[in-house]
């Protein structure tokens, strides 16, 4: 039995598209590099659905929920549609959730948002001039390390102003629940 299943239908329509549509908001959140930073940071998103599954392999509901997101391609158009209602269907679906697991559960529910969020954000480079920047390996390695000695994490990260607003956000968001 899923741990899906024991969820209504509509409560199950939530939980499975919540961690998509985070990711699709926050790659909407700014446009720089246009179609090429969408299917980058569309990339990254199921790559990070992938993670998450893994990561979260002993809390079943949420290793569903990722797995479920990336399986059902079929939606994923009609996700993206209403990804602006990301952060209200994140707090609905942590009360839904709250209801039936651990806080601690809870609470790596919440870190699993903000993980989709963080991971797509940092996943293309603005410049300073709001334009989508390729930045090689090397140099994302070598800006962490110089970074680590007194620089800004969120610079290293290459999160942008809005999407670290829009992080913050989500984040605030989520407290609530």
């Amino acid at each position: 039995m899923s741990a899906l299943s024991s969820y209504v239908p509509d409560e199950q329509a939530t939980l499975t598209s919540v961690f998509y549509k985070i990711g699709i908001w926050m790659s909407h959140i700014d446009d720089a590099g246009e179609e090429d930073a969408d299917a980058q940071e569309e990339k990254t998103l199921m790559r990070v659905l992938e993670i998450i599954s893994k990561t979260y392999k002993n809390i079943p509901l949420i290793r569903e929920m990722a797995e479920q997101a990336t399986y059902q391609e079929s939606n994923h158009g009609r996700w993206a549609m209403t990804a602006d209602e990301a952060v209200a269907d994140a707090v609905r679906a942590g009360e839904i959730l709250k209801t039936r697991l651990t806080a601690e559960e809870l609470d790596a529910y919440k870190k699993a948002c903000l993980h989709v969020a963080t991971a797509v954000a940092a996943a293309v480079e603005e410049n300073e001039f709001g334009e989508a920047a390729q930045v090689g390996f090397g140099e994302k390695i070598g800006r962490f390390f110089s970074n680590l000695k007194g620089g800004s994490l969120k610079e290293e990260m290459n999160i942008s102003p809005t999407e670290d607003s829009a992080l913050t956000d989500l984040a605030n968001a989520l407290a609530t629940v």
